[in-house]
């Protein structure tokens, strides 16, 4: 079901200079934006959207590209607009998705990647685009973790068989066995990251995180590697920090090479401490001659951790220079329980920090981060799904941010939120975000998902309208 609605990008006032999105006589009888509801009975739509990159396949007559994960009969599906705003929809979902694996719901927030790269598949056919999830396998994979990586052009197309991740080193513990972050990586060909390990960067890399696991899955399009032969390491833990939340792996200091940033927190069961911690390693300590799936060792040594007061540090993670010029990635990353989104500027000793007044707005429940007014620097927007609006609880709300670079420093754009202009109790607007790029002209829009539907802002304060430039 698709409704279209100019007024549910309206915003309300907040003090002057605030933009009345109703004021725009001259665009009264246009769309702004699109609300694409579920595919099938699933209230759990939209809870991971990502946008797919433009490629030499698409410039020319895509507008955005999309990719949406649905939670509890496991749907994939892509959301593809042409420049004009026309949308077509494929969805797989249940046992057509991966034929011959059971897999069980997704988690609240399941791992979902999108890999930025149009590099070739392997035969050398131009490769558009690359999705992956992880999950757990049903029982009659004794619930083990599980990545899928999909043929983001053809949903019935797997890239590579899924990958089973076993249960070594967690115990057996489905909810530690399951990926929590999942990363497309370019892992050198050769160098200390591949030693003990074969690897051609053309077939794929990905890395993941697991419980306390970190591990990566490399030339992942290589049918006859064997699974538990994967390099992976196991983090020091304690009951205070042995479950990743998430990862996102980026340039983030001097040092050669990538880092993998970790968030840890406790258990399930065990959210009681109030402590978790940001960790931040080299690749190169991460992939370890020796360490497998099957006989994991211990990774190298991560550096000074970045503490948090909640336990659920990284809940959502970003790499992303606010400074395009800047030598280093800028680390974002979030605690929704305390309303909170951590901002590491390259070279900084403390990060920036966001947050709203409301308690359990859930502010920082998605992050994602993207250029929306064209000024070639990224702007930050938020998710707070758990956010009241006009007396709507749990309706949801979006915050973007623009960077200043000579005060170093976020500012809410506009002044206020985005959120529908009927709002619904429980809709959870802001679950997950993207910022998605849009045609050959090199604009890019808003996605925001929200319960069981995906919301694609053709137009925002922030922007002219993609398909006809007013």
């Amino acid at each position: 079901m698709v409704i279209r609605t100019r007024t549910a990008l309206a915003v309300a006032l907040v003090g002057a200079g605030a933009c009345n999105w109703t004021s725009f006589d001259d665009l009264r009888d246009e769309v702004w934006v699109e609300r694409v509801d579920k595919p099938n009975d699933s209230r759990l739509y939209g809870v991971a959207v990502g946008a797919l990159p433009v490629t030499p396949q698409t410039a020319a007559t895509a507008g955005a590209n999309l990719v949406v994960l649905g939670r509890s009969s496991v749907s994939v599906s892509t959301l593809r607009y042409d420049q004009a705003g026309k949308r077509t929809t494929a969805t797989v979902a249940g046992t057509e998705l991966l034929q011959g694996l059971q897999f069980d719901e997704l988690p609240l927030k399941p791992a979902m990647a999108v890999d930025p790269t149009t590099r070739p598949d392997v035969e050398g056919r131009p490769q558009n685009h690359r999705i992956a999830f992880g999950g757990a396998t049903g029982n009659n994979q004794a619930g083990q973790g599980f990545v899928a990586i999909m043929d983001g052009d053809d949903l019935r197309n797997l890239v590579a068989v899924p990958r089973i991740l076993g249960q070594a080193g967690d115990n057996g513990e489905v909810a530690r066995m399951r990926p929590t972050g999942l990363a497309f990586v370019d892992v050198p060909e050769t160098g200390g990251t591949t030693a003990g390990f074969p690897n051609r960067p053309e077939l794929g890399d990905l890395v993941y995180a697991r419980g306390t696991q970190l591990g990566a899955l490399l030339d992942f399009g290589d049918s006859t590697r064997v699974t538990t032969d994967y390099p992976e390491c196991a983090q020091a833990n304690t009951a205070d920090y042995d479950t990743a939340t998430e990862l996102v792996v980026a340039d983030l200091n001097s040092n050669a090479g990538l880092e993998v940033a970790v968030g840890m927190g406790p258990a399930d069961g065990n959210q009681g401490v109030p402590t978790s911690e940001i960790r931040i390693y080299s690749l190169d300590s991460i992939i370890l001659t020796g360490s497998t799936i099957a006989t994991p060792g211990a990774c190298g040594t991560p550096g000074a951790p970045l503490a948090v007061p909640s336990f659920d540090a990284g809940y959502a993670m970003l790499g992303v220079k606010f400074d395009k010029d800047a030598a280093y990635s800028d680390l974002v990353y979030s605690a929704p329980s305390i309303n909170t989104v951590y901002i590491l500027l390259a070279g900084q000793p403390a990060p920036i920090q966001l947050t709203v007044p409301t308690t359990g707005s859930y502010f920082g429940y998605a992050l994602a981060a993207g250029d929306l007014d064209g000024d070639d620097y990224p702007e930050l927007v938020v998710g707070a799904p758990r956010s009241d609006v006009d007396g709507t609880t749990d309706a949801g709300a979006v915050f973007i941010y623009k960077y200043d670079l000579t005060n170093r420093n976020f500012t809410l754009v506009d002044g206020t939120s985005i959120s529908p202009s009927s709002p619904s109790a429980s809709e959870q607007f802001g679950k997950s975000v993207a910022v998605a790029p849009w045609g050959p002209a090199g604009g890019n829009i808003l996605v925001v998902g929200a319960e069981g539907k995906v919301f694609t802002y053709f137009r925002t304060s922030l922007y002219d309208d993609v398909r006809t430039g007013r």
